[in-house]
């Protein structure tokens, strides 16, 4: 028997129209979305075939989608450097070559999956290290944790001691065999991406044995690209034969369809049109970018390049798992106010299409698997009239208060993760 969720819904068709339904109905039948319906148009006669679920005073969202966050880096969160490159080598680098050892991996992947999904997230991009017992153990736990996720072992063979070093074959015929093992898993729940830390820790050959292995396996890549300017400088010296940043990931055959790429704060426009010509998403950081003082992502110019943009929680560099905080902190990043619509799609859609899920998640379009989430916003809307008139206000409240609300339920395919 069907499902039938009553409650506020909201969620995103465009980057700038969210459906607002006051009192709406989600109906849910097996792991699909079957219908959104306003209260009036949800007959007597479907409510009588459906379970009925009622959420009065809650509301309904799809659930959020991080495109970018670190495991082995969660027990870091607000131990601050300088800056980027030295923030990795005085606590980074150290924390990551603790996760060769198998129950501390285990422990912060648990731990990982279950923030997120707790904060009201259901879909992820994640960083493991560049060990790969690491990296299983987080597929296994993200397997059992239920959420949806794309997770990846960190290929680096250069500029990092030596413990998280790995020499570009063995490292890729590792990747190859997660991909063998994890790809494609519960029917597409779970994915590896191909994971270059960032053009500095990878010499050119291991970048083009990635890119080949991107081209075979059909797998997602994620990177990062252009976060702070002292990496800039540093790509300049190691590979001067390329005209920027993105070429090098370009020149590698990285930059293509489902390429995920963290940061994007320095790019020129021609860079963001390479970027959108090749399909490749950009992932907004704003957390990360405020703590780590590495530049302000050019949101306006990347939008106008028609780049897929998502947005990120970059913990460790970020400081909440929360979403609701990414999408605030993605208005105050900014020199002019972000339309609050806009903020809701790239924590949403926006999210689910960086990661290739567009088709599947993001949103409550019939047909689509049903990952949901149900917030108690007593805390933050504190007794405002829900009704048509206020959407705007209410979705504005939502992003900038949205962390003290109460995620009471998470539903992936249908089926409660969580509350």
């Amino acid at each position: 028997m069907a499902r039938a969720y009553r409650g506020t819904i909201l969620h995103s068709l465009t980057p700038r129209h969210v459906v607002f339904l006051p009192q709406g109905w989600l109906v849910v039948e097996a792991d699909r979305i079957a219908g959104v319906y306003s209260d009036s148009e949800f007959s007597a006669s479907q409510r009588r075939a459906c379970e009925v679920v009622d959420r009065d005073g809650c509301l309904i969202l799809p659930g959020l989608v991080d495109a970018h966050l670190h495991i082995p880096q969660i027990d870091v969160i607000g131990i601050e450097s300088e800056n980027l490159i030295d923030w990795l080598q005085d606590h980074i680098f150290e924390e990551e070559m603790a996760n060769s050892e198998p129950e501390i991996a285990r422990d912060r992947a648990q731990r990982t999956f279950d923030g997120l999904l707790r904060s009201g997230t259901t879909s992820c991009a994640a960083f493991s290290s560049s060990h790969t017992l690491a990296t299983d153990i987080a597929f296994e736990e993200a397997s059992r944790a239920g959420i949806r996720a794309i997770i990846g072992k960190v290929l680096m063979n250069r500029e990092a001691p030596a413990a998280l070093l790995q020499e570009a074959r063995p490292a890729l015929d590792e990747t190859a065999d997660l991909i063998k093992k994890w790809s494609g898993h519960d029917d597409g729940r779970l994915d590896v991406a191909i994971t270059p830390r960032f053009g500095i820790s990878c010499t050119d050959d291991l970048l083009q044995g990635a890119g080949e292995l991107a081209h075979s396996s059909g797998c997602p890549v994620q990177t990062h690209l252009s976060e702070n300017k002292g990496e800039l400088a540093a790509i300049a010296e190691l590979f001067p034969q390329r005209r920027d940043y993105t070429d090098v990931y370009d020149h590698a055959g990285l930059l293509r369809p489902r390429c995920i790429l963290a940061h994007c704060i320095h790019l020129s426009d021609d860079e963001l049109q390479r970027m959108s010509n090749a399909e490749a998403a950009a992932v907004y950081c704003p957390d990360s970018n405020f703590f780590l003082h590495s530049g302000r992502f050019p949101l306006q110019r990347a939008l106008d390049n028609d780049v897929t943009v998502a947005l990120g929680s970059d913990v460790g560099a970020g400081t909440s798992f929360s979403l609701f905080e990414a999408m605030k902190m993605g208005n105050y990043m900014q020199t002019e106010q972000v339309d609050p619509n806009l903020l809701l799609y790239l924590a949403t859609l926006g999210g689910a299409y960086a990661l290739g899920w567009g088709d599947r998640i993001g949103n409550f379009a019939t047909g689509k698997e049903a990952d949901f989430i149900v917030l108690d916003p007593e805390q933050v809307l504190r007794g405002m009239e829900i009704v048509e008139e206020n959407q705007r206000k209410l979705l504005s409240i939502l992003i900038h208060r949205g962390h003290a609300a109460t995620v009471r339920e998470v539903y992936v395919r249908g089926s409660r993760l969580f509350g």
